[in-house]
C-alpha cells in the first residue's frame, strides 16, 4: 500500500539521514500512526507494511524519527486521548478502545505516565469546551 512512499530499496552511499529526514520506514509507518492509531498495530505490522524487515524498519524508524515505532505510536495515541477529553464528551470509559487500547488499565497507566494525572483529572482540569456527547459510530 505504501509502496509508493518507499521509493527505491537500495541505499546510497551517502551520509546516514540525520533526524527529521524521511526514510523508507518514517515514510512508510508516519500514515498509519498518524491517521489509523486506533488499530492493533505493532511493531511486526508497521515493519510489514513498510515491506521491511522488523530490525531493519525499527532501526531506520528510530534514525529518522527519534524514537522507536511502539512510543510513537503510544504517544499519537495518547495526545488523541487527551484531544478526546478536553474538547468531547465522548464517555471517558469509551476513549481507550477509540484510541487503540484494549485494556483500560493500560490506558490509565500509559496516560498517567504521559501527563502526570489520571484521564478523569485530566479531563476536570480541561478548559471547558464543546463537551457535547459524541453520537457513537
Amino acid at each position: 500500500m505504501f509502496e509508493a512512499a518507499l521509493g527505491p530499496r537500495r541505499r546510497r552511499a551517502a551520509a546516514p539521514p540525520r533526524r527529521g529526514t524521511r526514510t523508507p520506514a518514517s515514510a512508510a509507518a508516519s500514515p498509519p500512526i498518524e491517521t489509523r492509531y486506533a488499530e492493533p498495530w505493532t511493531v511486526d505490522t508497521l515493519a510489514r507494511e513498510a515491506g521491511m524487515s522488523r530490525s531493519s524498519f525499527t532501526a531506520a524508524f528510530r534514525e529518522a524519527v527519534g524514537t522507536s515505532p511502539a512510543r510513537h505510536l503510544t504517544a499519537r495515541r495518547i495526545r488523541e486521548a487527551a484531544r478526546l477529553l478536553a474538547e468531547t464528551g465522548l464517555p471517558q470509559s469509551a476513549v481507550p478502545a477509540r484510541v487503540g487500547y484494549r485494556s483500560r488499565v493500560g490506558f490509565h497507566l500509559a496516560f498517567r505516565t504521559a501527563y502526570g494525572t489520571t484521564p478523569g483529572e485530566y479531563r476536570a482540569a480541561s478548559p471547558r469546551r464543546d463537551r457535547r456527547p459524541l453520537r457513537r459510530l
